[in-house]
């Protein structure tokens, strides 16, 4: 793993156990740490984020989940990950990758959506 990136998740991962919660700039460094690794990366460590990146540190991944230059695989990977979240968290998720047109799990989020209204 990329040393930036160890040192941006440890930051978050420290974070979230506090009662501060993350800043605007806590996400930026954030992603931007993402952006610098490499796709296979990208993938291992959206898995990985997923897996220990608690309710309060989400916008780490919908700042990943709403950048449409991810690769595929990673949005897959984060959007269904935060499809199992509590609605609290899944329904803003939903409406913003809906109004996503060129996100690939858009028609995805539009059927959850419409389903959980019924």
């Amino acid at each position: 793993m990329e040393h930036r990136f160890k040192v941006a998740l440890e930051r978050i991962e420290n974070l979230q156990d506090g009662k501060k919660g993350l800043s605007k700039s806590d996400v930026a460094n954030f992603k931007a740490a993402f952006d610098a690794l490499d796709a296979d990366e990208k993938l291992f460590q959206s898995n990985h984020c997923n897996v220990i990146l608690e309710d309060s540190s989400v916008d780490c991944l919908k700042a990943i989940l709403l950048d449409t230059n991810e690769p595929e695989d990673v949005l897959n990977a984060i959007f269904y990950e935060l499809c199992n979240r509590d609605d609290a968290i899944k329904l803003p998720m939903l409406e913003e990758v809906s109004s996503l047109a060129d996100h690939p799990n858009q028609s995805d989020a539009r059927e959850l959506l419409s389903s959980l209204k019924e």
